[in-house]
């Protein structure tokens, strides 16, 4: 007897459990993944940085803006300011960052025509560089530049590639041109109506929260209630 009902309560039991597992997962919602809108990954764009323009009264003639040097190079240029003490010319990096400056030149007052010193670039490493003309005044210094130097005196030099047009014999014979008429193509917009996105209805099968936890306590109470029983047939057995 108590084998009996031991085997018919059991299947209860796991069809209850089972039962309310199934309709958690039901009620539990799903995850929507998300998707990234389509578009290319940022691509950059090389830029030649053009003569950066200083508004000074001094000024460097030569080298100017971009030429490739070699050698001692005899720096020219004048110096517009009046009252001024003394000068030093200087190269940095063109692409300097901390602002270092080396000094290879310099004079005193009056200057005597344009000749403002001598740059030997056989002692420093092939490269591009910027030069500073700095004039001291009483109390101040007023700065004039030129930028992009190309110092190549061991290595080649590799400028920006220039066209050169090449001249084609033509015979002194006119030539007539002959029109000839090209069709034109009118495009014509046709506007596409996609179908209003239709709402489906809710899931008859499907069960709410409160359902699921009115369920799952029906059957604890079932299965509490098929334990009484079998402890009262136990009871009535033993006597």
């Amino acid at each position: 007897m108590l084998r009996l009902i031991l085997f018919l309560l059991l299947p209860v039991f796991l069809l209850t459990v089972g039962a309310g597992v199934v309709f958690a997962q039901q009620a539990s919602p799903t995850p929507e993944s998300a998707t990234l809108p389509p578009g290319g990954s940022p691509t950059g764009t090389q830029t030649l940085i053009a003569e950066i323009a200083t508004q000074s009264p001094l000024d460097i003639t030569y080298p100017v803006h971009g030429l490739k040097v070699t050698g001692v190079v005899a720096i020219t240029g004048k110096i517009g300011v009046s009252g001024w003490t003394r000068y030093e010319l200087a190269f940095a990096f063109a692409d300097n960052q901390s602002e270092n400056w080396f000094v290879f030149a310099g004079g005193n007052s009056p200057l005597s025509g344009t000749a403002l010193g001598s740059w030997k670039t056989t002692a420093i490493s092939d490269g591009d560089y910027n030069l500073r003309l700095r004039v001291y005044m009483s109390g101040s210094f007023q700065d004039g530049f030129v930028y992009g130097l190309r110092v190549r005196n061991y290595t080649l030099d590799t400028p920006l590639p220039t066209l050169s047009p090449t001249r084609t014999a033509t015979s002194a014979a006119t030539i007539t041109p002959t029109l000839t008429p090209v069709p034109t193509f009118t495009s014509t917009l046709t506007p596409t109506t996609f179908p209003s996105p239709t709402v489906l209805p809710s899931n008859p099968a499907s069960l709410g929260n409160t359902e699921i936890v009115f369920d799952l306590a029906r059957g604890a109470l079932l299965i509490v209630f098929l334990f009484g029983v079998f402890g009262v047939l136990l009871r009535l057995r033993r006597r």
